[in-house]
């Protein structure tokens, strides 16, 4: 073999490794990014039960019915929940033990357990305009009585939210700027640009975010590095920033003492309110 055919070759097999590399990427990527819990609808009726929390069914937009929870409160303030691309909705229960009288509700996305459909950023930003409907139409809340807190992929789904809906404030905790920039991170030699279905570009919304916000982030962070959590609170116009030494992306944010403080002070004074009760 001449040495011109051997760099043809190598030319070749390159090209070929590198396309099927993008191929494998794209094709996986759903796989990569939602991890949804595979619990039956009984049993997610036996953990509302056992957590005190009621079950409620939504339609979104497109028809497909969403599953979700319910922590009741007295009907004054409502927090909603989106939770984590491996997240679940059962942190409703915790979060409304830490806010007695404080309604607090969250849905499964679309593909998770108890909901319709398959996961995808469009969908998952009618999930959160179907929740948003639900709590101001059919629960009555008044916007400036609601506060979002996305967590993780979460803060994502907010972000998708703030466009159209003005709640009273919103918590991002250990959030990122963009998926896109996360993939770009891990894959720099592939276009991710051009691969990604879900690049949720949070960094294009976050300086119309118009209400404030409290943005969580952990330094030791290894999934979302904190860098992303900088940098989102210094696109978001009315943002306050708190950073947590040697806290990781899997460590609950608000077992915390001074997040757990940072947090009940933020609510309270985008609440207006003089006080929270202790939690249970």
């Amino acid at each position: 073999m001449s040495a011109r055919s051997v760099l043809i070759f190598i030319a070749v097999a390159g090209t070929a490794t590198y396309l099927l590399l993008a191929g494998l990427a794209y094709a996986a990527q759903d796989f990569l990014l939602f991890h949804p819990t595979g619990e039956s609808p009984a049993q997610l009726a036996r953990m509302a039960k056992n957590q005190g929390v009621e079950e409620f069914s939504i339609p979104a937009s497109n028809g497909v019915q969403l599953y979700g929870w319910h922590s009741r409160g007295t009907g004054d303030r409502l927090l909603i929940f989106f939770h984590g691309n491996g997240g679940h909705i059962s942190a409703v229960s915790w979060l409304g033990h830490q806010l007695p009288g404080i309604d607090v509700i969250g849905i499964s996305y679309r593909g998770f357990a108890g909901s319709e459909g398959e996961p995808s950023e469009a969908g998952l930003r009618l999930d959160a305009l179907a929740v948003w409907r639900y709590a101001t139409e059919d629960l009555g809340f008044s916007p400036k009585d609601i506060v979002l807190q996305g967590q993780s992929m979460g803060g994502g789904v907010a972000h998708h939210l703030l466009m159209e809906a003005h709640p009273a404030g919103v918590v991002f905790d250990s959030t990122f700027t963009s998926i896109e920039e996360l993939a770009h991170a891990q894959m720099p030699f592939l276009p991710v640009s051009l691969l990604l279905r879900h690049p949720f570009r949070s960094y294009e919304r976050a300086p119309k975010v118009t209400v404030p916000a409290l943005v969580f982030h952990g330094s030791d962070d290894p999934l979302i590095p904190v860098d992303h959590g900088r940098r989102l609170a210094k696109l978001l116009p009315n943002a306050t920033y708190v950073e947590l030494p040697h806290h990781g992306h899997n460590d609950w944010t608000l077992d915390r003492p001074e997040a757990q403080a940072a947090w009940r002070d933020f609510l309270r004074e985008v609440w207006g309110l003089d006080s929270l009760p202790a939690p249970e």
